[in-house]
């Protein structure tokens, strides 16, 4: 994984004042990776964080909003909040080869599976008995 999703001091822990969200998320598969799809709308890149531990992948995000200058604020309905999700990771992901790209508020992570644990496909030799 790129060595910034790795860093836990680059995203600072949840926040008590902030709301914390649960990212919605999407699941699919091939034999060989599982994709995972997260809704981050507003998260920069810098104030996002993944991380693996044991069995645990946990995203964590932060969305701030600034107040705009030389302008007076009438209503505000929108805030600044932190996401964060963890799922069990299956047995079979390879842990080393987990990539993620962020790009206009969707998180894409692909978890390649190991080889040994893909399925495959047996060929059956109907010529001779296994003895």
């Amino acid at each position: 994984m790129d060595n910034r999703m790795e860093n836990p001091a680059r995203t600072p822990p949840a926040r008590k004042d902030l709301p914390l969200y649960t990212p919605p998320m999407d699941v699919t598969e091939t034999n060989e990776t599982l994709f995972l799809e997260f809704d981050l709308p507003g998260v920069r890149n810098e104030d996002l964080e993944i991380t693996v531990e044991k069995d645990a992948l946990t995203v964590r995000g932060r969305r701030h909003l600034e107040s705009p200058t030389g302008l007076r604020l009438a209503l505000r309905e929108l805030g600044s909040f932190d996401y964060r999700r963890s799922i069990r990771l299956p047995a079979d992901v390879d842990r080393d080869a987990i990539s993620a790209n962020l790009a206009s508020g969707v998180l894409r992570l692909a978890l390649p599976r190991r080889a040994e644990a893909r399925s495959r496909r047996i060929p059956v030799d109907a010529r001779a008995a296994v003895a």
